[in-house]
């Protein structure tokens, strides 16, 4: 449980920097919860989201994030594009 916004922003840094988001844009609920609340994303879930539609939902987290198979996914999105 983070308990400012600087350490969940410190924590979705070291996510980005475990897999190569580069041109992707990441981004972080604040300590309001706003999103949270408005998308009922309870358990929380790491979620890619491609021209305004979900392509990719993972387990819930934080014990079940599969950080490779968001790696893979990207990686093949990045092959399709070029």
């Amino acid at each position: 449980m983070h308990r400012t916004q600087h350490e969940r922003c410190k924590a979705a840094q070291k996510m980005t920097t475990s897999v190569d988001l580069s041109g992707c844009i990441v981004v972080v609920d604040s300590m309001l919860n706003a999103a949270n609340i408005a998308y009922g994303a309870v358990p929380i879930r790491l979620y890619i989201v491609q021209n305004s539609e979900i392509a990719y939902e993972g387990g819930p987290g934080p014990m079940r994030y599969r950080m490779q198979e968001v790696k893979t996914w990207l990686d093949r999105a990045k092959l399709q594009q070029e």
